[in-house]
């Protein structure tokens, strides 16, 4: 996160210095509008309301009594929903998109598909007056973005895994016909392990990330049905995860 807002900045200010003139080659001070780099996280890997990070912290080299010549830090905040209460109350917006993403969680976790859960969530955020002026105008617009970004990351990371993804995807089925969490949670395990016999393990790995990222499962979740592999999982998941900053 902090490289990337290290490339923003970088085009934010080349925007702003060519915007007003400025030239690099003079020799007076260009004044620069001081950097504020907020992040609004709403995932479910932290549970913490605030977390910091910092450019340095991702260099491989570390020298002491020297300081970098690069930083950027960026500030993380939760804004999934019951976090960061006095930030929602003050920000309506915030409230109501947790409040939207929320929902669509909960009607991935009762079973629906990704396009019904959104669809359905839409609708009642539009019936109980949640982002609803946003809504009314964009509603094609906001449904399209979040049905393309989450089949994009499919389509990338598990389209060759289609096999171990229908056991698991049964494995969920099965479990919400019993109409509990205990059931949902077992489902996923019996498809993990269903995955495991046709022998495709880091397809496993894939999948668990994708169900983490789609809300479903925890990473906590995800680590206990890696099973005997845990530790060889949570690895795994790290490295992929700084892979993405």
């Amino acid at each position: 996160m902090p490289l990337r807002g290290l490339f923003y900045f970088a085009e934010l200010y080349e925007r702003y210095i060519n915007g007003q003139g400025y030239r690099l080659t003079g020799s007076t001070r260009i004044p620069l509008p001081f950097p504020n780099y907020i992040v609004f996280y709403n995932g479910l890997e932290w549970e913490a309301e605030r977390i910091e990070l910092a450019l340095s912290e991702a260099f491989e080299e570390q020298r002491e009594g020297l300081r970098p010549a690069l930083e950027c830090r960026a500030t993380i905040l939760n804004i999934n929903s019951g976090h960061n209460r006095e930030l929602m109350e003050k920000c309506r917006r915030l409230h109501e998109y947790a409040e939207f993403i929320q929902r669509i969680r909960d009607n991935l976790q009762k079973g629906m598909a990704l396009e019904k859960a959104v669809e359905k969530s839409i609708e009642y955020c539009l019936a109980h007056g949640i982002l609803a002026d946003i809504l009314r105008k964009c509603q094609m617009e906001v449904q399209n973005m979040l049905l393309e970004e989450y089949d994009e990351k499919a389509e990338r990371e598990y389209l060759r895994k289609e096999s171990l993804e229908e056991g698991i995807k049964r494995g969920i089925e099965q479990g919400i016909k019993q109409g509990i969490e205990q059931g949902i949670e077992q489902g996923i395990r019996q498809g993990v392990i269903q995955g495991r016999q046709q022998g495709i393990a880091l397809g496993s790995f894939e999948v668990l990330a994708k169900f983490v990222k789609a809300g479903i499962i925890t990473i906590d979740q995800a680590k206990e049905h890696a099973g005997e592999r845990k530790e060889e999982f949570i690895l795994w998941y790290q490295k992929r995860e700084n892979d993405k900053i």
